[in-house]
């Protein structure tokens, strides 16, 4: 498996398990295409906040590197990493990356 697999594993499971309370028919069953917070995203803010703080946790525990994915640096950008699992993977692994 890849890095990016990984992640995007990580991700999947986070937002299944966090379904439990959202209640979501779309994020029963997420794929890399799912839409999460923009145009026709399923989350509302507060779930996307409960979100990056379980996935920021998550992602620490799998990898043990700690990252931040709700920033300044995030908030300002031209295009979400939040708009779908696909982006937040990419975001995410693009963190992991940078950090020796």
């Amino acid at each position: 498996m890849t890095i990016k697999s990984d992640i995007t594993k990580l991700v999947i499971e986070t937002l299944v398990e966090n379904n439990s309370e959202i209640k979501s028919p779309l994020l029963e069953s997420p794929t890399s295409d799912t839409a999460l917070f923009w145009k026709d995203g399923t989350l509302d803010s507060l779930e996307l906040v409960k979100l990056i703080s379980d996935l920021e946790e998550n992602v620490y525990q799998k990898f043990g590197k700690q990252i931040t994915l709700a920033d300044e640096k995030t908030m300002s950008q031209r295009i979400s990493p939040f708009r779908t699992v696909k982006t937040l993977v990419d975001y995410i692994h693009k963190q992991l990356i940078e950090i020796k």
